[in-house]
């Protein structure tokens, strides 16, 4: 890197995990959509068959979730190849919230060895725009996920 760097966004280095980030833009209504959503568990799927293990166990996943307090638990299914952490970040509504747990759900999730970490896209209004484009950053991918 520069010593004095000459464009912006250059000076300082923000936290990135070293393990594979998802966006999940989630559906959450019944009404028909354009986009082609599918649902969490076949996201799940193909990410465990995309992304290396780091568990102890093989052919075991570690999931991290990083969803707001609202996120149906049941979305991501039960399957005894699959261990899921969740992270809440809060109330949808209160996206102040999400913008102080965002950096600590990411330490916490990498720190406790899953293999990918799936983030709840949050409205991009107000704290919810400045956490949005630290998630954009990190996230590796974007996926529709239907949840309703």
């Amino acid at each position: 890197m520069e010593q004095h760097p000459t464009t912006p966004g250059m000076k300082y280095l923000h936290y990135t995990p070293s393990v594979p980030v998802v966006l999940l833009d989630l559906k959450t209504s019944h009404e028909p959509s354009e986009q082609e959503f599918e649902p969490l568990t076949k996201v799940l799927e193909d990410l465990a068959d995309k992304h290396q293990s780091r568990s102890e166990k093989p052919g075991r996943r570690k999931v991290g979730l990083l969803v707001t307090s609202e996120f149906p638990a049941t979305a991501a299914g039960v399957s005894a190849d699959r261990e899921v952490i969740t992270f809440d970040l809060g109330p949808r509504s209160k996206p102040a919230i999400t913008a102080q747990r965002i950096f600590d759900g990411l330490l916490t999730l990498e720190k406790r060895g899953v293999d990918f970490i799936l983030v709840e896209a949050i409205e991009e209004e107000n704290e919810g725009l400045a956490v949005m484009n630290r998630v954009r950053k990190a996230a590796g991918e974007v996926r529709l996920v239907d949840v309703s």
